[in-house]
């Protein structure tokens, strides 16, 4: 009798292990999990060209260094120029570990132009108006910036340009408004600034910056009528914020 049950026993046992080895077969086989590539940082190795729009606002303070009948000396008349600018660029980049080294140059064509208008303390009614009229700026500056993932954040330093002319009039009680000969120049400074800069689609990126231009003092005497007016001193000074698309070259 007790071989008889372990028979049965036996028997079951080896019912229901076959019975799980075929179930484990029928079970669908999970495949791999798909993981998503890891995304590759930019190598800002190369040389890149691109363009920019952006808008800019410069301040002459126009001060006359020797006097008149209407102006003493010291008399100043604060230009304020503003206009959208826009324009190329092109540089080469050289990156070391996560620092970026470079060399770039850019080209703004401009509208930016004002004007300020002085009444004069010493002869009533008479008035005088200096303008600025901005034409483009320049700048020539070397770069470091610091990379991660496809961020790159940069500060820039160099030499800065900018064309302009300068204008004025007089409105003088019974004869009228008096023009002056406008007075074309480049001026030559300094520049600072940096900006944020993001890699995408391989070879394309895009950027935002500030720019600070110093051109320091410049003095110009203006001809009204064939006679040569009072020597004037314009210290200048331009702000500009940009945003670009670079084309970059060689980069993975």
């Amino acid at each position: 009798m007790r071989g008889f049950a372990f028979a049965i026993v036996s028997g079951t046992a080896i019912v229901l292990a076959a019975s799980g080895i075929g179930f484990a077969a029928d079970m669908p086989v999970k495949g791999p999990v798909y993981k998503a590539p890891p995304m590759v940082a930019p190598n800002w190795t190369g040389f890149y060209f691109g363009g920019h729009v952006g808008y800019g606002w410069a301040s002459d303070t126009a001060t006359m260094l020797v006097g008149n009948v209407a102006f003493p000396v010291g008399s100043a008349w604060p230009i304020n120029s503003n206009g959208v600018l826009g324009g190329v660029q092109t540089g080469f980049n050289y990156q070391v570990n996560n620092w970026v080294f470079g060399v770039e140059g850019d080209f703004s064509w401009t509208s930016a132009n004002g004007n300020a208008t002085l009444i004069s303390p010493l002869v009533a009614g008479v008035t005088s108006t200096a303008t600025a009229k901005y034409e483009s700026y320049a700048t020539v500056t070397g770069r470091v910036g610091y990379a991660w993932d496809s961020w790159l954040v940069y500060a820039k330093s160099g030499g800065a340009f900018a064309r302009v002319e300068y204008g004025g009039s007089s409105f003088i009680p019974r004869t009228g408004t008096v023009v002056a000969s406008p007075s074309s120049d480049t001026l030559s400074g300094w520049t600072v600034g940096g900006g944020l800069e993001y890699g995408f689609l391989n070879n394309w990126s895009a950027r935002a910056e500030y720019n600070y231009l110093d051109f320091g003092a410049t003095q110009r005497a203006f001809i009204t009528a064939g006679v040569v007016g009072p020597a004037t001193n314009f210290d200048t000074h331009v702000h500009m914020v940009k945003f670009g698309l670079n084309y970059r070259f060689g980069m993975r």
